[in-house]
């Protein structure tokens, strides 16, 4: 059975307006969504949340993970499109990165909803000063490349505009 569901991959930096743009782009074609705030409840308090939580409109819901393995539960279940913010954050939820992607995958890959994930740019930078930073640097740059590859709309995001990222043709037939 074929999955006419879209799935929105938003790759940019900090500040780079990654998350506004996701929000419109899936709201472009529905009415609801529900955003999910992979940071976690433990960090709710912060000016960055607050300030995120305050532009979104009253029609969008916001489920906020309580760990990381929460998020396949949340993709499972959901009745009305995701957005998805971010893959960074979710990252973080789990020691040494380690996080289930190809769970992550299969769930994205079997969906019933629209989804639109927001990643951060990684690889544009000097190379971290701790094999902790090149860890991550590592496992996110892998998660954002395996999002890609499942993707039917892939973007790139800087100061607020977009840049469609498309395969190479050469590369079209490759294998998550």
């Amino acid at each position: 059975m074929e999955n006419n569901c879209v799935l929105g991959v938003f790759i940019g930096g900090t500040r780079s307006g990654k998350s506004d743009l996701a929000q419109s782009w899936l709201l472009d074609r529905t009415e609801e969504i529900d955003y999910v705030a992979t940071l976690g409840v433990k960090d709710h308090n912060t000016d960055r949340v607050t300030k995120h939580r305050q532009k979104r409109p009253n029609f969008v819901t916001t489920t906020e993970l309580t760990c990381g393995d929460q998020l396949l539960e949340v993709i499972a279940g959901a009745q009305k499109p995701l957005l998805i913010d971010s893959m960074g954050t979710w990252l973080t939820q789990y020691e040494d990165f380690c996080a289930p992607i190809d769970m992550l995958i299969d769930s994205l890959t079997n969906r019933s909803i629209d989804i639109a994930i927001v990643g951060e740019l990684v690889g544009e930078h000097i190379h971290g000063a701790t094999q902790l930073e090149r860890l991550f640097v590592d496992r996110l740059g892998e998660t954002n490349q395996r999002l890609q590859l499942i993707s039917t709309h892939g973007f790139y995001v800087v100061a607020g505009g977009v840049v469609p990222i498309h395969r190479p043709m050469w590369d079209e037939k490759r294998v998550v």
